[in-house]
């Protein structure tokens, strides 16, 4: 979304706060990361309230590639998509947040 939006000459970017520091990666982007709706539609109000997001780093890449598959319940069909992908060599991207849930 921030390569396709800064292909199309926009500079800035309102995103939920836990995609504005990936956004970055697009570079010459400002990505402004907020916590919901309404905060959103104060900071397009006013300009104020949001900071710029840091921008992504290589430390940022290690994190995230340190994620693992093999804690990923159900979602047959993305997994075997992704085996398919890197079986064959290709370009896999990604997004979200991963939240894992264990049974006690």
């Amino acid at each position: 979304m921030a390569e396709a939006a800064r292909l199309g000459g926009l500079s800035r970017l309102v995103l939920p706060e836990t995609n504005a520091r990936e956004a970055t990666s697009a570079g010459g982007i400002e990505a402004y990361g907020v916590r919901g709706l309404r905060e959103a539609a104060e900071f397009l109000r006013t300009g104020r309230g949001v900071e710029t997001a840091e921008p992504w780093s290589e430390e940022d890449e290690h994190e995230v590639a340190a994620e693992n598959f093999a804690d990923v319940a159900g979602q047959a069909y993305a997994k075997r998509a992704l085996e398919v992908a890197v079986a064959g060599a290709h370009n896999v991207f990604t997004l979200g947040q991963i939240e894992t849930h264990r049974s006690l």
